[in-house]
């Protein structure tokens, strides 16, 4: 039975294994980048382009490095069920405000 990339790739304990990894990601970008190539697309010269390219790369390198060193921590946090119960009120709680709020827009139901 051919396997999967996914079990091909996971788990990642060797370079080629992470470097693979990481060009899935990178054939995968956010919506942002999106944004980003299109706003260096049409910049008024390749070099204005190449700017905004450099700049985007920039300001996303925190996050990038932040996340992968915060992962670790969060993934230990998690394994906590009060803070996995904590989330999870936090997330029904923000939903039932949407939905309140949601109900005065539609009604006009004002306090």
């Amino acid at each position: 039975m051919p396997r999967t990339f996914k079990e091909k790739i996971l788990p990642i304990d060797s370079l080629a294994k992470c470097v693979g990894y990481g060009l899935l990601w990178g054939f995968l970008p956010c919506g942002l980048i999106y944004t980003a190539l299109t706003l260096a697309l049409v910049a008024e010269s390749p070099i204005h382009g190449g700017l905004v390219m450099f700049c985007f790369g920039l300001g996303t390198l925190p996050a990038v490095v932040g996340m992968t060193v915060f992962n670790s921590q969060l993934n230990q946090q998690l394994k906590n069920n009060k803070i996995r119960l904590l989330f999870g009120a936090v997330i029904v709680i923000m939903a039932l405000y949407q939905l309140y709020l949601t109900y005065q827009k539609f009604t006009g139901f004002q306090q």
